[in-house]
């Protein structure tokens, strides 16, 4: 078994260099690789995969292993406050967005690499709009 080992490899499709941590690994006949995370509710992960891209580092940990087509990759969550439960999330269905997720990132990075244009904000200051919700005509703010 690996506990938090580094894998380096290169990407074929773009000749970028990768670099993923791998929490647990076991050697086994068919590996498993989990992630390990803790959180305030482990009861329904959905929102947290989608949000925090596990299903992507999935994809990558998948891509650093060669030759191990038939990786079990799981989701370990343990809640943050007692009685800690712990609740174990298999991500197969998840691996294909997470693989087009990641793609789509080397392809962006590779972009940027090539043309040396880094994306991002508008230059100046932006107005930051109380949303209507916040007006409150008892405190005279309308």
């Amino acid at each position: 078994h690996y506990c938090e080992h580094v894998v380096q490899w290169i990407d074929h499709p773009t000749g970028l260099a990768c670099k993923t941590m791998i929490d647990l690994l076991t050697a086994d006949d068919r590996p498993t690789h989990a992630d390990l995370k803790t959180t305030t509710d482990a009861s329904d992960m959905t929102r947290a995969i989608e949000n925090y891209q596990y299903d992507l580092q999935a994809a990558m940990v998948d891509d650093a292993l060669p030759g191990d087509d038939d990786v079990n990759h799981l989701l370990i969550c343990q809640e943050k406050e007692k009685p800690y439960g712990v609740v174990v999330y298999d991500l197969r269905e998840w691996l294909p967005r997470g693989r087009a997720l990641y793609r789509k990132a080397l392809s962006i990075w590779q972009r940027c690499q090539e043309r040396n244009e880094w994306p991002g904000y508008e230059p100046g200051i932006r107005v930051a709009r109380m949303p209507a919700y916040l007006r409150s005509p008892e405190l005279g703010i309308s």
